[in-house]
Order: structure tokens, then C-alpha cells, then sequence
């Protein structure tokens, strides 16, 4: 019993150490609820309150993937792997995500 208990601290301490390689993930995430958020709470103030919500998570999604240029990681036990390829494959699909925002 002793070192299952080990075991699963340790993976627990592998989760956390691997969250920064998934964090603009995260953000989006957090960006989605917080548009629905806004869209309840402000729309009838403020008509664009979701939009710009939405807007700031792309920026912000982008600017946490554009940190990771040149910085090789790898997470969840090598499940996630970022190169620099995956960081400008995802900038361009977050670029397309904030083209079809806004148009």
C-alpha cells in the first residue's frame, strides 16, 4: 500500500510540473467561460461584452503559445510534446480562430 501511495504522489507532482505546457489551452478555456459569463451577465449593457471577451483569450492564448518558441517541452509523462513546429501549428490555427471571430 506504501508504494502505491508513492506512486500516485508522484504522478500527482508530474500533473502539476506539466500544467505550463498546456497552459494556452487552459486559457481558451477559461476564455469560453467567461464569454458565456459575459454574455449572461453584460449583454443587455454592452452588446459586444462576449466578443471581446473571446478576443482577449485569443491574444492571450497566442502570446502563451508565442513563449513557447524555441523551448522544447514535454508533459503528462512525454503524452504532450512542443516543438517548434506544434507552437507555429497552433499559432496558425489560433490565427484562423481570430479571423473567423472577427469576420
Amino acid at each position: 500500500m506504501k508504494d502505491f501511495s508513492l506512486h500516485i504522489s508522484e504522478i500527482l507532482d508530474q500533473i502539476i510540473q506539466s500544467i505550463p505546457v498546456f497552459a494556452p489551452e487552459l486559457i481558451l478555456i477559461a476564455a469560453f467561460i467567461l464569454s458565456v459569463i459575459a454574455t449572461l451577465a453584460f449583454d443587455r449593457y454592452w452588446k459586444h461584452s462576449s466578443f471581446v471577451v473571446a478576443i482577449l483569450g485569443f491574444v492571450g492564448s497566442a502570446v502563451e503559445v508565442s513563449s513557447q518558441i524555441g523551448n522544447p517541452q514535454s508533459g503528462f509523462s512525454y503524452m504532450i510534446t512542443i516543438d517548434d513546429l506544434s507552437v507555429y501549428a497552433r499559432l496558425i490555427i489560433l490565427l484562423g480562430c481570430l479571423l473567423s471571430a472577427i469576420f
